[in-house]
């Protein structure tokens, strides 16, 4: 499954997303951090998750964080 995060909104919690992408996804801090530069620099962040439960725990969390994006069951 896959998430294509396209920007961010007011508030976007920088610090909380790069700690859920280590979290859950279990990325490193360095590309956790390279992750939320694209995203600032607004450039697209495509990831691929295979577990369908963390999959809709993740999109709920980046929902709550402040990102916009779509995603592609």
């Amino acid at each position: 499954m896959k998430i294509i995060i396209k920007s961010w909104k007011p508030g976007f919690k920088k610090v909380i997303f790069t700690q859920l992408q280590m979290d859950l996804l279990g990325m490193s801090l360095k590309d956790a951090k390279s992750n939320v530069d694209k995203i600032l620099d607004d450039k697209e962040v495509v990831l691929i998750i295979n577990d369908k439960i963390l999959f809709q725990k993740f999109l709920k969390e980046i929902d709550d964080i402040g990102l916009i994006f779509q995603n592609n069951l």
